[in-house]
């Protein structure tokens, strides 16, 4: 949607994508920087210039998997890592308008990556279908932080302040302290403090005014006001 003109692109109209239906369905959409945004289709991302707007193919590593892509992480200007389902993390050059496997993460192999945090320089936080992991850079290694017994993917993070994450899961919520690493359940519950259970949060995101907004598979938006 254009906003200043008052319209929708349908990108479906375009040549690219008529002629391969793997492009038809698309999971995850994303902004990458001022130019571009970044689309998640079967076994391929589309990269969509937001100023012409042009679509680019650019297929995924592992093509018999039929893998798609779930998240993004801005590493530098040009590089991003790609959370997958099948495939782990990969690498998206993005000068060089390619995908290319990221051996590093290999162990996350058929463990679907959600969500990609910062720890600083030093690592990075992993939300899969099995649990939260840190990677270290250094040493170019990951560790479990916390696998649960019953399913639980984690899906999403949100910074709560400089200590503590919030974060979304396949049963709720749950507050990550960094420097500890304890990981504890928020029950989340109604203005008329009625509990919400089960739910699960996909997305977590603030307005700028004090408000945090989750996103739920099946239960809605939920809101959260700290004034409230």
């Amino acid at each position: 949607y254009v906003l200043s003109q008052d319209k929708f692109i349908n990108f479906n109209t375009k040549e690219v994508i008529q002629t391969n239906q793997d492009l038809k369905l698309t999971n995850y959409i994303t902004k990458l920087n001022d130019n571009f945004l970044l689309a998640s289709t079967l076994k391929n991302c589309l990269l969509i210039n937001r100023k012409t707007p042009e679509v680019k193919v650019i297929p995924l590593p592992n093509q018999e998997t039929n893998d798609y892509v779930l998240c993004a992480y801005q590493v530098t200007d040009n590089i991003y890592k790609l959370g997958t389902f099948f495939n782990g993390v990969v690498t998206l050059n993005l000068q060089e308008s390619s995908i290319q496997k990221d051996l590093q993460f290999s162990s996350f192999k058929d463990n679907p990556v959600y969500a990609i945090y910062p720890k600083g320089n030093s690592g990075l936080y992993l939300g899969t279908e099995k649990g939260l992991y840190y990677f270290n850079k250094k040493t170019k290694s990951s560790r479990a932080i916390y696998k649960p017994k019953e399913k639980n993917p984690i899906r999403c993070f949100y910074t709560w302040n400089n200590q503590t994450l919030l974060v979304g899961c396949y049963k709720g919520l749950l507050l990550f302290d960094k420097a500890t690493e304890n990981v504890r359940p928020i029950p989340i519950r109604s203005f008329e403090k009625r509990t919400i259970s089960p739910v699960e949060i996909v997305q977590i995101t603030n307005d700028g005014y004090d408000g945090i907004w989750f996103a739920t598979e099946g239960k809605g938006i939920l809101y959260y006001n700290r004034f409230r």
